[in-house]
């Protein structure tokens, strides 16, 4: 009886620790992910229009948020964090760049 209770007390420790790694694991996908209409926005980078500016505006928003989003250390090293977070800095550069050409080609 003493064994079988050790077990079940096992295999929930299991179940509970299981449990808890999902829920970081989705935790850290929520915290990554980035909106496909979001990254059509920053890669177009239409600023033509008020309209344009303002999806723009909120789209790098919500790229600095994700960026600058506090990870624990060990899902950083995670690969999928990491090839996210490449993609995300590199769209970040790609509408900087963008941006940068825009207001040149506005102002001169």
């Amino acid at each position: 009886v003493r064994l079988v209770g050790e077990r079940d007390n096992v295999i929930q420790i299991q179940q509970n620790n299981q449990r808890s790694l999902l829920e970081v694991v989705e935790g850290m996908v929520n915290a990554i992910d980035f909106p496909n209409e979001y990254k059509n926005q920053l890669i177009e980078s239409n600023l033509s229009s008020p309209i344009n500016i303002q999806r723009s505006v909120l789209a790098a928003n919500a790229l600095s948020d994700i960026l600058e989003s506090d990870m624990p250390p060990v899902l950083k090293k995670m690969k999928a964090y990491e090839e996210q977070n490449k993609f995300l800095e590199q769209l970040k550069i790609r509408f900087a760049n963008n941006s940068n050409n825009h207001m040149k080609n506005a102002i001169g």
